[in-house]
Protein backbone atom coordinates (compact mmCIF):
# COMPACT_ATOMS: atom_id res chain seq x y z
CA UNK A 1 0.00 0.00 0.00
CA UNK A 2 1.27 3.43 -0.74
CA UNK A 3 1.54 5.56 2.75
CA UNK A 4 2.42 9.07 0.13
CA UNK A 5 -0.86 10.86 0.58
CA UNK A 6 -2.55 13.45 -1.08
CA UNK A 7 -3.27 16.36 1.32
CA UNK A 8 -5.00 19.81 -0.24
CA UNK A 9 -5.32 22.80 1.58
CA UNK A 10 -7.70 25.22 1.12
CA UNK A 11 -5.61 28.55 2.31
CA UNK A 12 -8.30 31.40 2.89
CA UNK A 13 -6.32 35.21 3.31
CA UNK A 14 -7.61 35.36 6.86
CA UNK A 15 -6.23 31.77 8.07
CA UNK A 16 -2.81 32.00 5.54
CA UNK A 17 -0.78 32.83 8.83
CA UNK A 18 -2.38 30.26 10.53
CA UNK A 19 -2.17 27.81 8.25
CA UNK A 20 1.55 28.19 7.12
CA UNK A 21 2.21 28.08 11.15
CA UNK A 22 0.85 24.44 11.06
CA UNK A 23 2.59 23.40 7.85
CA UNK A 24 5.63 24.93 9.58
CA UNK A 25 5.15 22.84 12.66
CA UNK A 26 4.42 19.64 10.45
CA UNK A 27 7.43 20.15 7.80
CA UNK A 28 9.35 16.61 8.83
CA UNK A 29 5.83 14.83 8.04
CA UNK A 30 4.54 16.89 5.27
CA UNK A 31 7.85 16.52 2.91
CA UNK A 32 6.82 12.96 2.59
CA UNK A 33 3.17 13.44 1.15
CA UNK A 34 2.37 15.28 -2.17
CA UNK A 35 0.33 18.95 -1.03
CA UNK A 36 -1.98 21.07 -3.47
CA UNK A 37 -3.01 24.36 -2.60
CA UNK A 38 -6.20 26.42 -3.73
CA UNK A 39 -6.35 30.17 -2.50
CA UNK A 40 -3.07 31.20 -2.35
CA UNK A 41 0.17 32.28 -4.33
CA UNK A 42 2.26 28.78 -4.39
CA UNK A 43 5.34 30.20 -5.19
CA UNK A 44 5.68 31.91 -1.61
CA UNK A 45 4.39 28.76 -0.03
CA UNK A 46 6.93 27.08 -1.32
CA UNK A 47 10.12 29.65 -0.75
CA UNK A 48 8.68 30.29 2.48
CA UNK A 49 8.16 26.24 3.96
CA UNK A 50 10.72 24.51 1.65
CA UNK A 51 7.95 21.97 0.74
CA UNK A 52 7.12 21.51 -2.94
CA UNK A 53 3.10 21.95 -3.81
CA UNK A 54 0.86 21.78 -6.36
CA UNK A 55 -0.99 25.19 -7.22
CA UNK A 56 -5.15 24.47 -7.84
CA UNK A 57 -6.66 27.48 -9.34
CA UNK A 58 -9.91 28.54 -7.99
CA UNK A 59 -12.65 25.96 -9.62
CA UNK A 60 -10.04 23.84 -10.28
CA UNK A 61 -10.02 22.19 -7.27
CA UNK A 62 -13.67 19.95 -7.09
CA UNK A 63 -12.53 18.85 -10.68
CA UNK A 64 -9.34 17.81 -9.58
CA UNK A 65 -10.77 16.19 -6.67
CA UNK A 66 -13.09 14.07 -7.89
CA UNK A 67 -15.44 13.22 -11.15
CA UNK A 68 -18.44 13.20 -9.18
CA UNK A 69 -20.68 12.17 -12.75
CA UNK A 70 -18.41 9.59 -13.04
CA UNK A 71 -18.31 8.25 -9.32
CA UNK A 72 -14.61 7.82 -9.57
CA UNK A 73 -13.07 7.84 -5.93
CA UNK A 74 -10.96 10.78 -5.38
CA UNK A 75 -8.02 11.88 -6.19
CA UNK A 76 -6.91 13.68 -2.79
CA UNK A 77 -6.72 11.52 0.71
CA UNK A 78 -7.65 14.44 2.82
CA UNK A 79 -8.45 18.06 3.08
CA UNK A 80 -7.37 20.86 5.76
CA UNK A 81 -9.09 24.44 5.36
CA UNK A 82 -9.12 26.44 8.75
CA UNK A 83 -11.75 29.16 8.29
CA UNK A 84 -11.37 31.93 11.38
CA UNK A 85 -15.21 31.81 12.10
CA UNK A 86 -16.59 28.22 13.45
CA UNK A 87 -20.10 29.35 13.14
CA UNK A 88 -19.96 30.24 8.99
CA UNK A 89 -19.53 27.70 6.52
CA UNK A 90 -16.76 27.74 3.66
CA UNK A 91 -18.27 30.48 1.81
CA UNK A 92 -16.94 29.85 -1.93
CA UNK A 93 -17.37 27.23 -4.15
CA UNK A 94 -14.38 25.47 -3.85
CA UNK A 95 -14.57 25.32 -0.22
CA UNK A 96 -17.94 24.13 -0.28
CA UNK A 97 -17.54 21.48 -2.55
CA UNK A 98 -14.55 20.08 -0.79
CA UNK A 99 -16.27 19.94 2.52
CA UNK A 100 -19.41 18.00 1.05
CA UNK A 101 -15.99 16.38 -0.99
CA UNK A 102 -15.14 14.83 2.18
CA UNK A 103 -18.21 14.54 3.41
CA UNK A 104 -19.60 12.07 0.70
CA UNK A 105 -16.36 10.24 0.63
CA UNK A 106 -15.60 9.91 4.28
CA UNK A 107 -12.48 11.71 3.83
CA UNK A 108 -10.61 13.30 6.87
CA UNK A 109 -11.24 17.41 7.25
CA UNK A 110 -9.50 19.48 9.05
CA UNK A 111 -11.19 22.87 9.45
CA UNK A 112 -9.04 24.13 12.41
CA UNK A 113 -5.75 23.20 14.07
CA UNK A 114 -6.59 20.63 16.41
CA UNK A 115 -8.18 18.49 14.18
CA UNK A 116 -5.71 18.56 11.81
CA UNK A 117 -2.58 17.71 14.44
CA UNK A 118 -4.95 14.39 15.14
CA UNK A 119 -5.32 13.69 11.16
CA UNK A 120 -1.35 14.59 10.67
CA UNK A 121 -0.37 12.04 13.85
CA UNK A 122 -2.63 9.24 12.65
CA UNK A 123 -1.22 9.55 8.88
CA UNK A 124 0.82 6.19 8.69
CA UNK A 125 -2.35 4.49 9.89
CA UNK A 126 -5.06 5.79 6.87
CA UNK A 127 -5.63 3.88 4.29
CA UNK A 128 -6.04 4.58 0.51
CA UNK A 129 -9.71 5.08 1.60
CA UNK A 130 -9.48 7.09 4.50
CA UNK A 131 -9.68 4.21 7.02
CA UNK A 132 -8.04 3.25 9.64
CA UNK A 133 -6.10 0.00 9.27
CA UNK A 134 -5.76 -2.20 11.94
CA UNK A 135 -2.70 -1.46 14.52
CA UNK A 136 0.47 -3.56 13.85
CA UNK A 137 0.52 -6.78 16.49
Amino acid sequence: MNHRKRIAFVIQHTTKRDVLDWIRAHHAVLVFHELYAVGCRVSELERDLGLEILPLQRGEAVRWAVTSTTGELPQVDMVICFWNQPEALPRTPDERALVQLAARWNLPFACNRASADVMVTALPLVSELGTALPAAS
